[in-house]
């Protein structure tokens, strides 16, 4: 019924633990992406497991890459997305998964509320914004969950939908999610939205500054435009997001390229770079 995708980068403890809760072949497809890290992820995995395929990446390519491989390779109706280093309820998802068979209605996209957790077990923050999107969209209908639930986990996608859509990540080395998600949730014809909890991610100590790198921020600000532009064609320009903070991330790293970059001039002043009012208003300046 349902195919898992996961992009493995030197992951091996948790894929040890993650794996044979999956066991139930009829229920669950298992593709691991391993992304030629350090790990190989067949040390890690039990090979007997029937329902298990396992492809390595000869160099790496990112996660877009990998996710986009899993879905050329999946075959059951329904795909979500699993991070390597996150924990899954699989009691919660089965569950959900025996009542998707006895649901009237097929829906495209089905949104849970996720958790997250520290690397020390205690409850993290990064699950906060998506949460509040899945009970806005319950309690008022708020459409936004559509277009700012940037991460593909936490949800589960009918794979007849990606298909028909052509729908596919980016291969950069950032963000390779976000145009994925705003492009399923705008063809999305029916949604289902739940608060149930059947997935958590895990939240690194590291920052988004700590991770920055000229080639990786100039990535996010590709995305960040092409993803405003999408917005603008389907007249949703109210939750376009601003590059400022990324400009000023791309200054304290390297002012001699925000000043190239501003010279290329690839961007439109009010859509790119004037927070919409929506954007203030719930959500503060981190999106990317």
């Amino acid at each position: 019924m349902l195919t898992i995708i996961i992009p493995a980068y030197n992951s091996n403890e948790n894929l040890k633990n993650l794996i044979p809760i999956f066991s139930n072949k009829d229920l669950y497809e298992v593709i691991i992406i391993d992304d030629s890290g350090k790990e190989n992820v067949n040390d890690a995995v039990d090979s007997n497991q029937s329902n298990l395929l396992v492809k390595r990446f000869e160099s790496n390519r990112g996660a877009g890459a990998a996710r986009n491989i899993g879905l050329d390779l999946a075959s059951r109706d329904y795909v979500t997305f699993v991070d390597a280093d996150d924990e899954v309820d699989e009691k919660i998802l089965r569950t959900f998964l025996h009542e998707i068979e006895s649901m009237s209605s097929s829906y495209d996209i089905y949104f849970f509320s996720p958790q997250s957790h520290k690397v020390d077990g205690s409850e993290g923050s990064r699950s906060v914004r998506y949460s509040r999107l899945v009970k806005s969209y319950i309690s008022d209908g708020c459409d936004a969950i559509r277009y700012k639930f940037h991460v593909p986990w936490s949800k589960i996608y009918r794979r007849k939908f990606i298909k028909q859509n052509c729908l596919s990540f980016d291969e950069v080395s950032a963000s390779n999610d976000v145009m994925f998600s705003l492009k399923t949730g705008i063809h999305a014809k029916d949604i289902f939205v739940s608060e149930r909890t059947f997935y958590s991610v895990k939240e690194h100590n590291s920052g988004l500054t700590v991770e920055d790198s000229i080639p990786r921020l100039l990535d996010r600000l590709g995305v960040v435009i092409r993803y405003n532009e999408e917005l603008g064609k389907h007249g949703e320009g109210k939750y376009r997001i601003s590059i400022i903070p990324l400009l000023i991330r791309l200054y304290k790293k390297q002012p001699r390229s925000c000043f190239k970059y501003l010279a290329a001039f690839r961007f439109k002043i009010i859509r790119d770079c004037i927070p919409s009012f929506f954007m203030i208003k719930n959500y503060g300046r981190r999106f990317l």
